[in-house]
């Protein structure tokens, strides 16, 4: 058995996140209680995250504002967005 967490990004989840999904956050404490048990169970426990490089060169064309002008982007490593815990 396993257990895959996808896209539990702190610019998907958080409400400062630059696309932040509407009611996510509520998700976070059930989706850490499921962990909590497959761990328990010896379960895989599978972060599948979205990375951006800086320049914004591999988003999608609606989303390339937000990598240009100043902007930082969404999901680039080594920034608070990226961040899943």
């Amino acid at each position: 058995m396993a257990i895959l967490v996808i896209d539990m990004q702190n610019d998907f989840v958080d409400p400062k996140g630059k696309l932040c999904v509407a009611g996510t956050k509520a998700t976070v404490p059930a989706i850490n209680k499921l962990i909590a048990y497959g761990r328990s169970k010896n379960w895989k426990v599978v972060w599948i995250t979205r990375d951006h490089r800086t320049s914004g060169v591999d988003v999608d064309a609606p989303r390339i504002p937000l990598f240009v002008d100043g902007q930082t982007g969404y999901c680039v490593p080594g920034t608070w967005g990226r961040s899943s815990r």
